[in-house]
Order: structure tokens, then C-alpha cells, then sequence
């Protein structure tokens, strides 16, 4: 290696060779991943084979660049927001969104900043040993071999063995004269050039072989991005020429309950786009999984990948519900660990359905911001310059048996379509329905230009669960069936306007002022309304008079109305009395 270097720099290497291999180490060094840059590592891998550069003196100042773009990483990060975000802006998303340049890793900013603090920093270094070769060979040129003091000095024993180690048989005179002319050379490795050809040949060959471990890092990135904690994927094989995939020991943890998954499965089978791969995106067309399960223990615990959901009371420019409407806080029990779990849907709603518009200068700094906090410089991403597809589409996903183990083993079935991590360019609105086998729960939600639809129904649920979950329960025994139904707002507001009934059978059911009375079956219809993660809820007293009405227990309601003129005042009463009919 020593004797290569010096060989080229005080041999035969010309000011073009020395350059090149500076500038092509220094811009390896900077932004050599398989994982986020595959193509511009491999690209310029080649080209240091094909130029006729020196590979140790590549070698060796790439190995320098790494070094240096650890500790200029955040340097890096800053100058790729100048290129992808500032004058340049339309030449990168070009760039991102064509095919096999998609590979090059350009929507990550510190690579495409690295790669041009890469290239700067090796072009000052060839420049600089460009300039200590010419000089060196000046001064040799200079030398009089035939003089006592330079005969003396050449025929020590130390300068010979260092000479030998260096340049091996040192070149002539006459060399270096012509050297002194040339400049550029012979600027193609034929060698090089030969070996680069196979490695492309091979490439093309073990498509197959080599796209598992790239569709395996980049279906973990997307799904850790949806989910917000650890996704593990044993591997993934994939068949370019049939389009088939198939996923091997896929686990998502829950967000909120890190050591339980969230789902698991052994297998997952799947059919693949493969001419999508050139352009960094993940097309399946169909994705079938049996057998799954929900609420197992891991080995180890995951970790949060997104931070977590904060609550809000009321984002920007939400209209407040409105009086007579209650908080968790007044009906729930553990109304914070609802709190927590209704943030986290609406995480997962907004990025199930997208705002639809571009990413706003404010939420781009605070998406960054949270990327650097949680995965570092190296992985923050330029994803609002992503467009005509999505990296990340599932245009059909069918789970046909999930032991969900949260509500007593379950058998869950989910049917998705037009599943991506950019709705807004999706080929068509996202869709989403889960449904139990024994037909206890249903859920559904959906997304279109006009409003979002979201609906719930849960049968069969004990009444005694349900009292225990609620601050003061007027319920005993028998059944409750929850319907929900309704819109919710996405762009960042997280707003919600639902019906929610609520329907008592065989029940016990208590109200302040009268005596137990059992129901046969009462339809309580409550209004939710505010965000999703704080959501408020009204029951208005002449909407549950009325449905005591018509459950028949009018003494119930005509105990309600004389409550309500007690608390309220007389023209309640008289309000409610009318209602009534008078009784």
C-alpha cells in the first residue's frame, strides 16, 4: 500500500489521477450506505475502478472522509436543507422521484449535503498533494546526482530501504521530465472498466438476492413510521420474475404497552411491483396474512420510534363543542391511559388518510426537529419532495385471522385498501374495516376529498364492565352495544363530530332521586364532539327523558324532569313537563 502511494505521487500518478482519487474517497467517505444511498455507493465504487485513479490513495482518503463526516454530519444536514430546500429545490426532487437515481439517497440531507462537502474537501486535498508532487519532482530535477553530498545521502542504508518501501525501482530522470508535462494520461483503467462491467452484470443477475435486504430495511422504515415504535422483520425473500414476496417473523410493538406487539406474525405473503423498486418505492398489490396474533409479549421491549401524541384541548382553529358538554375526565375512570390511547388513533388517522395538502413550512421544522431528536442527522428526509407515487403502497391487505388477546382472544378479521405513507398519492381514499368472527365488533373508517367517515360498533359488552369504568355508573348487569358514528377532521386539527349510541339490554339502571328500575332495552344518544384525544360529550336531559319514554319508564322520566327543575329552575321543569306530554 505504501509503496503504491508514493509510487503515485512521486512516480508516475498525474495531477488528473491525484485529483480523482481524492475527490472520488472524499465524496465515498461522506456518503457510502447501502441502506439510504445503495446506487451512490455502488456508482461511485465503479467509477474509482474505471478511472485510471490510484485505489489506495482512494482508500485511504475515504476512510479520512468518513471520519471527517462523523464530525460534520451536522454541517452535512444544513447544507443538504440549502440544496433540497432552497434554489436547487426543483433539480433534487427531480432527482428523488426518477428511477435508479431514487436510489441515490438524495431526500436524506445529509447525504446530499455530504456529498458535496465530500467532493469539496477531496478536491483541497488532491489539490494539495498535486502541488507537494510537482514541487517534489522539481526539486528532483534540480538534484546534481553526480555531486559528493547527494551520493553520500543516496547511499545510506536507511534512505535505500525507505526508497525501496516507497517507490520500489525509482523512476529516471527522463521519466520524470516527461511526467513533468503530462497532466491528465491515460484517464481509463481497461482493467477496471472489465471488472466493473461484471459487477453490474452481476448485480443485474442477484436482482433478486439483493433486493431482499434493501425491501426488508425499507417496509421496517415504513412501517416503524406508521406504527411509531420498534418494528423487527426476520427477512424478507423476493421473486422479481413471479412479483412474489415473502416476510418472515414480522412484530410491531404497541406504542403504548412496549413490551406487548401490537401484531405478530410467522409469514406474510405478498405480491410485489418490482419495476417500482428502481424508483424507492414498495408497490404490493396484495398482501395476505392467516394467522396472526395481538397482545404477546416480546423478548425485549420495543421502543418509540415517533414521539409520542401530546393532547390538546382545542388545536387552532377548532369551534369549541359548546356548552353542556362534559370532558373523560367527568364520565371515565382512567380517563389518562384513554387519553393516551385515543392520541395515538388519531396519530394513526392522520397518517392513514394525510392531510391532502403540502407540508407547511412550520410542520416541516417540527417533523426535522423530531427526526434528528430520535434517529439523528443521517435519517432526517426531504419526504414532502416525494411525489407521483408513494414509497410505501398497499393497494389490498387482507388479515384473515388475528387473536387479538386484549379482549379475550378474539378472532379479528382487517381487510385494508390503498394503504401508503402519502394518501395524497395514492391511486384512490384509504379504507379500513375490522370486523370480529362472532360479529361483536366492527370497526371501519375511510377517507375522501369531501370528509372523513369513521364508525365503531361493539356488542355484547358487560354492563357491570361498563360501570366500572365510569366515574358514578348508573348501570348494573346485563349488555351494552356502542355505535359510533360520525366524521373526523384530519390537516392537523384532529376535530370530531359523532353520534354515540349507547343501548342498554337487560339492564339495571339507577338515577339520583328514584329507585332501581331494570330495562329491557334504552337508547341513550350521546354527541361527541372537540378533538379525538380529548374528545367531549353531551347527554342532553330531554334526549335521555325521551329515551326513557319510549323504553317505557315514564316514572323515571318524570323523576329526571323533577330533578332537572331542581337543579335547573322551573322553566326546565315546565320545559320538560311539555315534553312529556304533561306527565
Amino acid at each position: 500500500m505504501i509503496r503504491s502511494i508514493g509510487k503515485a505521487l512521486l512516480g508516475k500518478a498525474t495531477p488528473f489521477q491525484i485529483r480523482a482519487s481524492t475527490v472520488l474517497g472524499g465524496a465515498l467517505g461522506f456518503t457510502a450506505d447501502l441502506e439510504r444511498a445503495p446506487a451512490l455507493t455502488v456508482g461511485l465504487v465503479l467509477v474509482v475502478l474505471v478511472l485510471n485513479t490510484n485505489i489506495w490513495l482512494a482508500t485511504i482518503t475515504a476512510l479520512l472522509g468518513a471520519a471527517l463526516g462523523l464530525l460534520l454530519l451536522p454541517a452535512s444536514f444544513h447544507v443538504g436543507r440549502l440544496l433540497l430546500d432552497g434554489p436547487t429545490r426543483g433539480l433534487f426532487e427531480a432527482l428523488i422521484n426518477a428511477p435508479v437515481l431514487a436510489l441515490c439517497g438524495f431526500q436524506y440531507y445529509a447525504i446530499t449535503g455530504g456529498l458535496v462537502l465530500g467532493l469539496a474537501s477531496g478536491w483541497v486535498l488532491g489539490a494539495l498533494l498535486s502541488r507537494l508532487v510537482r514541487r517534489t519532482r522539481e526539486a528532483f530535477l534540480n538534484l546534481d546526482a553526480g555531486s559528493e553530498k547527494f551520493r553520500a545521502i543516496a547511499g545510506k542504508r536507511h534512505v535505500r530501504v525507505a526508497s525501496w518501501l516507497v517507490l520500489g525501482a525509482a523512476p529516471s530522470r527522463e521519466a520524470y521530465e516527461k511526467l513533468a508535462k503530462k497532466r491528465v494520461g491515460n484517464p481509463v483503467r481497461i482493467w477496471g472498466a472489465g471488472l466493473a462491467i461484471a459487477i453490474v452484470v452481476a448485480i443485474f443477475l442477484l436482482a433478486g438476492f439483493l433486493a431482499g435486504p434493501f425491501l426488508a430495511s425499507r417496509l421496517r422504515a415504513g412501517l416503524e413510521s406508521v406504527n411509531g415504535a420498534t418494528v423487527d422483520l426476520a427477512g424478507a425473500t423476493i421473486d422479481l420474475g413471479k412479483g412474489s414476496v415473502s416476510l418472515d417473523g414480522l412484530a410491531m410493538a404497541d406504542p403504548n404497552d412496549l413490551p406487548t406487539d401490537l401484531f405478530r406474525t410467522v409469514k406474510v405473503e405478498a405480491n410485489l411491483a418490482g419495476q417500482d423498486l428502481l424508483r424507492r418505492r414498495l408497490r404490493f398489490d396484495r398482501i395476505v396474512v392467516d394467522l396472526a396474533a395481538s397482545g404477546k409479549k416480546r423478548d425485549t421491549p420495543g421502543r418509540r420510534t415517533d414521539a409520542a401524541p401530546v393532547p390538546q384541548d382545542a388545536p387552532p382553529g377548532e369551534t369549541p363543542p359548546g356548552e353542556g358538554y362534559k370532558s373523560v375526565d367527568d364520565y371515565l375512570n382512567d380517563a389518562e391511559a384513554w387519553r393516551d390511547r385515543l392520541a395515538q388513533l388519531r396519530s394513526w388517522l392522520e397518517k392513514f388518510a394525510g392531510s391532502g395538502k403540502p407540508e407547511s413550512k412550520e410542520k416541516l421544522e417540527e417533523r426535522l426537529r423530531r427526526e434528528i431528536r430520535e434517529r439523528g442527522y443521517a435519517w432526517a428526509s426531504a419526504e414532502h419532495l416525494v411525489r407521483g407515487a408513494p414509497t410505501l403502497l398497499i393497494s389490498e391487505l387482507r388479515i384473515e385471522r388475528l387473536e387479538a388477546l386484549q379482549i379475550g382472544g378474539k378472532q379479528l378479521s382487517i381487510v385494508g385498501t390503498n394503504l401508503s405513507t402519502h394518501p395524497s398519492l395514492s391511486p384512490g381514499p384509504p379504507h379500513l374495516v375490522v370486523t370480529s368472527e362472532d360479529g361483536s365488533i366492527r370497526f371501519e373508517v375511510g377517507s375522501a376529498e369531501t370528509g372523513r367517515a369513521l364508525s365503531f360498533a361493539l356488542n355484547g359488552v358487560d354492563g357491570d364492565s361498563i360501570g366500572r369504568a365510569l366515574r358514578a355508573s348508573p348501570v348494573k348487569g346485563g349488555k351494552v352495544d356502542l355505535s359510533l358514528k360520525g366524521r373526523w377532521e384530519g390537516s392537523g386539527t384532529g376535530g370530531v363530530d359523532l353520534k354515540l349510541d349507547t343501548t342498554l339490554l337487560g339492564t339495571t339502571l339507577a338515577l339520583p332521586g328514584a329507585k332501581e328500575q331494570r330495562i329491557d332495552r334504552l337508547v341513550l344518544p350521546l354527541a361527541v364532539r372537540g378533538t379525538l384525544e380529548d374528545p367531549r360529550i353531551l347527554l342532553r336531559d330531554e334526549e335521555l327523558t325521551k329515551a326513557l319514554v319510549a323504553a317505557g319508564q315514564k316514572e323515571l322520566a318524570s323523576k329526571l324532569a323533577d330533578e332537572a327543575g331542581r337543579r335547573l329552575g322551573d322553566d326546565a321543569k315546565k320545559a320538560l313537563e311539555g315534553f312529556l306530554g304533561g306527565k
